[in-house]
């Protein structure tokens, strides 16, 4: 569904709200059929066949909805019509199962629950391994199903095992005997369902508990984020971990009340336990050593980071979980019922369970994160806690001013920690060598904006990567100018993320260009670009010709044809949830038809965090798309290497057209770097193009993750992603160069006029390694260099050589008389 809808943290969130209302729904109507079922099983394998039937059309997803976003357009998709078909989609595809998936438990409970203990004994321990089932269906999918078989693949195994239970449903029904309509007691009996005062009670805590685990839930993921690494896995794990902890609570809980009594005695201590519990989850997790440097659960193995992390979220989420997973059986417990009262009585639970789940998860992510920041957020959660452990003393009337004492004591525990503790955690977990402008905490994480010397200004969210600074505005920039000069008039360009603005900022520096759309995903990320980078990114929101909109640059570029002259994509962070998209064969097709005829496609890729294995898929996936993949760098230096590939439409790399592209900009004065501004300097930077992994091998598309997934595994075991594992010279960007280097002489997209200066590029990057190592060589690569330099490019008046596409050492050797600029790497 993120696949079709985006990977906005809203359609996160429409999701889900469509999922638990449907189960809500579902659960509601089953409270109110089930006394009129004679054969509770068959009614199962109906329901059962109809959750399998329903998660077809999701299933094929892929092969259904590609006209889906075309036919809206841009235009509908950024306006009030695009939310609206977003939810409609939603709703359509989710409700239909989800809702029977919720009719689905309440009916086993009405066919098994045999004795008047039934809701105590049979239903909670039903609910238990209902939740258990969760965990089991969640490791089959994350550790086997999107592995082997992708999205598709693991629903159609999961269809198959709905189909599978609804045929062993059907076959035990033909074996029960006939059930007798049931009739509900009446008002004057004082037992229907909904009258009894425990029966009120135990609905206000399924709300309640509905509520607070799912607002513990979200802010717990909330608060690993920010010292796990980002990848598929580590969510992941953690959700595995409080699902299995949800079921062990209530497989404990009829055991609790036949030894420490009932139901009704053991809520306020457990919900005031739970409100403490809650409160230290930050406490604990930032009491591990590598939490506040966000290097937390990296391991040498794929095992032991599964093992660590783990670890991690039982030892500082389990307590928390256990005593809040305690709640909702807890109000099971309350009511009393066999056979059909019990299964209509767990639907009316398990529907408002259901309905306060949606409300605590808004409210967590909505109101609390922004307003207090995630951990005094849950604070405020554990407080609650231990306010409901009071009012649940007070409703089931316990006279005895002790018995309130473990709510009060619990009360105040929560409230000291919060304010004492909790309120001087920081979001910020990077140190004292930072200067912190702004730090902003909303639904899709925390977003600081910050300062250091030699460094720049920067954007950084999580605390796990950068989105851009201001200390490498020249490189950004870069990515720019290349596509730009490489088409004959970018009247319109869109660019694929915004981050800081720097990048989208090089194309105010082209005359030629006229109109500029920005799609970034982050909200918060539009607004500190426009009040922290301004300086940076010329103002590029306050410009005429630029639209920016907060929308999945994936999604938005699927809605146009034949729209753009250039597509620009930012850099982006391979492993991060929905990322590697940007390199899937969908949005590589849903980009080639959002250009107009002769259009130019380029997506850069951080070079330094890419496998051979991935980058392999990828180039694959490129040229399957684009007949023809050119490569080019966007500096010379040897550290941090963002590569773009770049595709044509319809036509071919022509570089008289980047000579006129040069000139044009050159005499209009914006453009200063100087190797944008003659063909020469943007030769010096050409990889060549790509044909020597034909487009025959893996291919990453959006169901099956490949790229994503290999990234996440080798980051979480700690092997740092480098294009080869080089040994010559200790430089794995050098060699990569060397190994394109040798098919430059038969590249047939290099005229010979301009085949030199790719050399030169070679020879500057060479030099820079050299002089990292003292080579003793080093003198000789000068000369050589000097020798060989475009004289056209050194001798530019215009061009302003503080933007030198290399390091300051291979500048002094070209103009050793070139003033330093100020901040120079």
């Amino acid at each position: 569904m993120i696949d079709l809808l985006g990977a906005s943290t809203e359609s996160t969130v429409r999701v889900f709200i469509c999922f638990f209302l449907g189960l809500a729904l579902g659960a509601a109507c089953a409270s109110v059929l089930i006394s009129k079922v004679r054969h509770p099983w068959r009614l199962v394998a109906g329901v059962e066949f109809g959750v399998a039937f329903f998660c077809i059309p999701i299933a094929a997803l892929p092969f259904w909805t590609k006209w889906v976003w075309p036919a809206l357009g841009p235009e509908g998709l950024v306006s009030c019509l695009g939310p609206l078909v977003k939810t409609g989609l939603s709703l359509l595809l989710l409700l239909p199962p989800a809702f029977l998936m919720g009719m689905t438990l309440p009916v086993i409970v009405a066919a098994v629950c045999v004795t008047g203990a039934g809701l105590q004994r049979e239903a909670v321990r039903l609910y238990a391994l209902n939740t258990l089932g969760g965990v089991i269906g969640l490791t089959v999918v994350t550790g086997f199903g999107i592995q082997h078989l992708g999205v598709p693949g693991s629903m159609v195994l999961l269809i198959g095992v709905n189909v599978l239970v609804a045929i062993q449903c059907y076959r035990r029904s033909l074996l029960e005997p006939r059930r007798q309509v049931e009739v509900p007691a009446s008002r004057g009996g004082g037992a229907a369902v909904g009258e009894s005062q425990p029966f009120r009670l135990a609905v206000a805590l399924a709300v309640f508990s509905g509520a607070g685990v799912m607002a513990v839930e979200v802010l717990a993921l909330h608060l690993v984020n920010l010292s796990l690494p980002t990848s598929f896995y580590p969510p992941a794990t953690v959700l595995f971990c409080v699902i299995l902890l949800l079921a062990v609570a209530a497989w404990l809980v009829p055991g609790a009340i036949q030894r420490l009594g009932p139901a009704q005695s053991l809520l306020p201590p457990s919900l005031a336990a739970a409100g403490f519990a809650v409160t230290l989850m930050p406490l604990i997790l930032l009491s591990f050593g590598t939490a506040r440097t966000a290097d937390l659960a990296y391991s040498t193995t794929f095992m032991g980071f599964l093992g660590k992390t783990a670890g991690i979220a039982l030892i500082s989420l389990g307590p928390a979980v256990v005593f809040c997973g305690f709640t909702f059986p807890l109000a099971v417990c309350l009511c009393s019922g066999a056979g059909m009262a019990a299964g209509r009585k767990l639907g009316l639970l398990l529907a408002v369970n259901g309905i306060g789940g949606v409300a605590g998860a808004e409210l967590a992510r909505l109101v609390l994160v922004p307003l207090l920041g995630v951990h005094v957020a849950i604070g405020v959660v554990g407080a609650s806690y231990a306010l409901a452990a009071i009012a649940a003393g007070v409703w089931v009337k316990r006279k005895r001013l002790l018995a309130y004492a473990v709510p009060l004591v619990g009360l105040v525990a929560t409230l000291v920690l919060t304010l004492r503790w909790l309120t001087a955690l920081p979001l910020f977990y990077w140190g004292n060598a930072y200067t912190v402008l702004e730090v902003r905490s909303g639904y899709e994480g925390v977003l600081t904006v910050f300062e250091r010397e030699g460094f720049g200004r920067g954007l950084s969210f999580n605390n796990q990567y950068l989105l851009g600074g201001s200390g490498s505005a020249d490189d950004e920039q870069r990515q720019s100018h290349i596509p730009l000069l490489l088409h004959p008039s970018p009247d319109r360009v869109c660019y694929a993320g915004l981050g800081t603005g720097i990048t989208a900022s090089g194309s105010l520096k082209h005359a030629a260009v006229k109109s500029i759309t920005a799609v970034e995903l982050s909200g918060m990320v539009v607004d500190a670009a426009a009040k922290h980078f301004g300086d940076f990114n010329g103002h590029i929101d306050q410009e005429a010709n630029v639209v920016i909109y907060v929308e999945d640059a994936r999604t938005y570029i699927a809605a146009c044809r034949d729209r753009f002259d250039v597509i620009v994509g930012d850099l982006f962070t391979p492993w991060r949830p929905g990322e590697a998209g940007l390199a899937s064969l969908e949005y590589f097709r849903a980009s080639k038809a959002a250009l107009r005829s002769g259009g130019v496609f380029c997506q850069w890729f951080p070079m330094h965090q890419l496998t051979e294995y991935e980058f392999g898929i990828i180039q694959s996936t490129f040229r399957t798309v684009f007949a023809h993949a050119y490569a080019f760098r966007n500096h010379l230096k040897t550290g941090n290497i963002p590569m773009a590939l770049v595709g044509f439409k319809d036509s071919m790399l022509d570089w008289e057209t980047v000579k006129w592209r040069c000139t044009v900009e050159r005499e209009a004065g914006r453009l200063t770097d100087p190797l944008r501004r003659h063909v020469e300097g943007v030769a010096m930077l050409y990889f060549g193009e790509l044909d020597g992994f034909p487009p025959t091998g893996p291919l990453n598309t959006l169901a099956n993750l490949r790229v994503e997934l290999d990234a996440g595994l080798n980051l979480v075991v700690g092997k740092p992603g480098t294009l080869y594992s080089y040994a010559s010279d200790g430089n794995p960007y050098a060699d990569f160069v060397k190994s394109r280097r040798s098919a430059w002489p038969a590249d047939r997209s290099v005229p010979d006029d301009y085949r030199r200066f790719l050399e030169v590029g070679f020879l500057v990057s060479r030099l820079e390694v050299a002089y990292d190592v003292n080579h003793p060589a080093t003198a000789k690569l000068e000369a050589e260099l000097r020798a060989q330099f475009p004289a056209s490019v050194l001798s530019d008046a215009g061009a302003d050589w503080s933007l030198w596409a290399g390091n300051r050492a291979t500048l002094d050797c070209l103009r050793p008389s070139t003033p330093a600029k100020t901040g120079q790497r």
